[in-house]
């Protein structure tokens, strides 16, 4: 199969956190044998299934969700040392991000998962490296909006529900009860991804 998503681990974690991992497959078009993700990814998520470790997966039930996801990915393909040295002098971007990225500039049909403004904003600004990621970097943000416009509205709302704390940003865009009507939770997500469209001038990302 080729190898269509690369997914930032901490991008994988939240849907898990959330049990929306399926939106990956219904927003981007993916099975999840065309994604990839770095090999620590797996080894972790087992181990946080046997008991959550607070910080990346909130619960069990969550780590037991990507591992059921991350069996059944590819491979991540081998990183090619001068494209890793592409990353060397850039703090902004840590080790997994670095591998993720190495890959893609390999993978002209992949796409990039993450959400790290850190990392988008250090990717944005090395104007040779961003000019062979346009619109290929997925952001949380779109894919939610996505699969509210595809008319999943409910199941966001409650998975978000399911699990705040991963990601309070996004959670406020539902109200402190999760009571927001469906536009003012579009508006809140789209606000967002707004800024990361600006931050990632010229646009590396997706839709």
């Amino acid at each position: 199969m080729p190898l269509r998503a690369l997914i930032d681990l901490d991008f994988l974690a939240k849907l898990a956190n959330w049990d929306l991992l399926d939106l990956v497959q219904s927003v981007c078009g993916v099975t999840w044998a065309e994604c990839a993700t770095v090999e620590s990814a797996l080894p972790r998520a087992r181990r946080a299934s046997a008991k959550s470790d607070g910080r990346l997966f909130h619960s069990t039930s969550a780590a037991s969700r990507a591992v059921a996801a991350l069996e059944a990915m590819l491979r991540l393909p081998a990183v090619l040392a001068e494209d890793l040295a592409l990353f060397q002098d850039q703090p902004a971007i840590d080790s997994g991000e670095a591998v993720l990225l190495a890959v893609a500039l390999r993978q002209p049909e992949s796409l990039v998962l993450t959400g790290d403004k850190r990392c988008l904003r250090a990717v944005a600004a090395m104007a040779d490296l961003a000019s062979r990621l346009p619109g290929r970097v997925v952001v949380l943000e779109t894919c939610l909006l996505k699969a509210i416009e595809q008319g999943a509205h409910e199941r966001v709302r409650a998975g978000v529900a399911l699990c705040p704390q991963a990601d309070k940003a996004i959670a406020m865009c539902f109200g402190s009860r999760f009571d927001q009507p469906p536009s003012n939770i579009m508006e809140g997500l789209a606000s967002y991804r707004g800024e990361l469209h600006r931050l990632c001038q010229p646009t590396l990302l997706w839709h």
